[in-house]
């Protein structure tokens, strides 16, 4: 496995989002979301129709299924604009996210943004004015920080996270970090003149933040990918927890799995975007890990004490549906992720359905 396939939930979610702007024809009219933070964890699932990517019509099915979770949670992950690579419409908010926005209003579910810039290796930066991918583009930052602010001030958003898997950023090109910092650091203000209680922070995969994903070639750690941010400027810190990633079996999960980010972070509070474990290993994957329904439930009745170290604001298990095969998705990234859901490829519940909204959060 390589670095790149951690960050499959951004291909996926990139690709949905623009897929919902094809399925809604128009960019709904704004109104202002309005939601404070909530008051106990948000139990959520990223934006996974039954049948996406390839189909979308069962969006409001998911919708409604979202918020009936307890203290229901939509993410959306994907790119800062609609036209991902040539950045045409940079500066204008993506449409699903307004989408996510609207409907949270709607089904009565907290919704959590992650704009995104990067799939893999490949960057989403530069703008017509600019397209050097790189965030010393100015033309870039200013376009990204004043969508943001626009978009705060619109939907006024209870969490948005800036920048998805940023420790593979700082893999690729870590003298160019610092600028990236620089803009979240601008977007970051920007969002909280707009709207105060809105909760911002950067995303990390916690595999390869903290080196311990050594059944995926992640075995070195870029904690300055994290230190670099002044914590004085993240309201919440993002992760993205795969543990499978670490060790064979949910069982082999230590249970001070997070202690070295809790030595970092105090008592900033942590917001899993994604997580889950596999059901299976479709299409012959030959993967280190045991993947199974039997280990899909025996994770999450892990989450709650491996969440213990930290102060958690929600928790996204990876799709309530499972992952259509599709043409715009590498093999392995179906492979691996593909499995990780909530729901079967019947449309029925996996076992870890239960256990997820049976969870007892309150010890966290």
């Amino acid at each position: 496995m390589t670095r790149t396939t951690a960050t499959a939930g951004l291909a996926v979610s990139a690709m949905l989002a623009l897929l919902v702007g094809c399925t809604t024809g128009e960019d709904p009219s704004p109104t202002p979301t309005g939601m404070d933070p909530p008051t106990e964890p948000v139990r959520g699932v990223a934006l996974s129709p039954q049948g996406f990517p390839t189909d979308l019509s069962l969006l409001p099915d998911f919708f409604a299924q979202a918020a009936a979770l307890p203290n229901g949670g939509v993410l959306w992950n994907g790119a800062w604009r609609d036209d991902a690579v040539a950045g045409t419409d940079a500066g204008t908010p993506p449409g699903a996210a307004v989408l996510v926005s609207e409907q949270a209003v709607e089904y009565s579910f907290t919704p959590i943004l992650v704009f995104g810039w990067r799939s893999g290796t490949d960057l989403h930066i530069g703008v017509p004015a600019d397209p050097a991918d790189d965030w010393g583009n100015a033309a870039a930052a200013d376009s990204f920080v004043e969508m943001l602010g626009e978009f705060a001030s619109t939907h006024r958003p209870p969490y948005v996270f800036l920048g998805n898997e940023s420790d593979a950023y700082f893999d690729q090109d870590p003298d160019g970090y610092p600028n990236w910092v620089s803009v979240y650091e601008r977007a970051y203000d920007a969002i909280h003149e707009a709207s105060p209680a809105t909760m911002v922070g950067p995303v990390f995969n916690y595999e390869n933040l903290s080196g311990s994903g050594v059944l995926a070639s992640m075995g070195d750690p870029v904690w300055e990918a994290l230190d670099t941010h002044d914590l004085d400027r993240v309201d919440v810190v993002g992760l993205t927890l795969y543990p499978f990633f670490s060790v064979p079996t949910p069982d082999a999960i230590p249970d001070d799995y997070l202690a070295p980010l809790a030595d970092r972070i105090g008592d900033t509070p942590v917001f899993v975007t994604e997580t889950g474990w596999p059901a299976g290993k479709p299409g012959g994957l030959d993967a280190p890990w045991e993947a199974s329904e039997d280990c899909q439930a025996d994770f999450a009745v892990r989450l709650p004490g491996l969440l213990s170290d930290v102060e958690v604001d929600g928790v996204s298990w990876l799709f309530l549906y499972p992952l259509v095969a599709s043409g715009g998705l590498e093999d392995v990234e179906w492979q691996v992720f593909s499995t990780v859901s909530l729901m079967d490829d019947d449309g029925g519940p996996r076992p870890v359905y239960d256990v997820w909204v049976g969870l007892d959060w309150s010890g966290i």
